[in-house]
């Protein structure tokens, strides 16, 4: 219970609530008791929080291997590859076949289709982006990240108007949800003047403090792109 609340704590965002490293600690203190699947899954989720990549990567495909059906496996070793592979000199890309390997065995999972979604957007390939946006909303039409579905197809396409509707959008937006359309914009579509158009969003009213530090590092950074040192 303690692993699952640390999962749980990794992907929702929820006020008052301790570090994942926490729980993920309480946990370990009792794992030579698990099961050595549980066990295995509970040691490489510690080397993921811990930025552990490389331990991280090979304990997940040791238990792909050995568990091909696993879904956590799969999720986790395309997590560790989405997020830590630029930081180690290889492509986020390579996450997109474990994340298709998720969809495969649980093909209502929402994670997996929003980042092959921005993988696809970073690699500019709109067509795939319109197929998994369809299947995304197909399933999750009021979600919140519905609106970081739409920014990705807006910013690939650099469709003006819809550009503006997403930034329309962005005012009234959970502040996950708003950082969310930056990186849409910045990181993955690496659409700048779509990023320019979602800033003020992140000005000094953004209301949390971590939203004013981002918005703060965001603007900077439109200005070296447009060369204003």
């Amino acid at each position: 219970a303690q692993y699952r609340l640390a999962l749980s704590a990794t992907w929702a965002s929820v006020a008052d609530i301790p570090d994942p490293a926490v729980w993920a600690a309480s946990a370990a203190r009792h794992a030579q008791r698990l099961p050595p699947l549980v066990r295995d899954l509970l040691t490489a989720f510690a080397a993921y929080r811990a930025a552990h990549a490389d331990e991280a990567e090979r304990m997940y495909l040791g238990v792909t291997r050995g568990h091909p059906d696993n879904i956590e496996a799969w999720f986790m070793l395309a997590e560790t590859l989405f997020h830590y592979n630029p930081g180690r000199g290889r492509p986020a890309m390579e996450a997109w076949a474990p994340f298709q390997r998720v969809l495969a065995l649980d093909p209502g999972n929402a994670h997996a289709m929003i980042h092959l979604a921005r993988l696809a957007a970073l690699e500019g390939r709109a067509d795939v982006l319109d197929t998994l946006a369809r299947r995304y909303r197909a399933r999750y039409q009021d979600a919140d990240r519905t609106l970081e579905i739409r920014a990705l197809q807006a910013y690939v396409r650099d469709d003006a108007a819809e550009r503006a509707a997403v930034a329309r959008a962005a005012r009234v937006a959970d502040d996950i949800v708003a950082s969310s359309l930056l990186d849409a914009a910045l990181v993955y579509a690496q659409n700048v003047d779509a990023a320019r158009e979602l800033a003020p969003r992140f000005g000094p009213e953004a209301g949390a403090a971590y939203m004013v530090l981002h918005g703060r590092r965001v603007v900077t950074t439109l200005g070296l792109l447009a060369g204003q040192w």
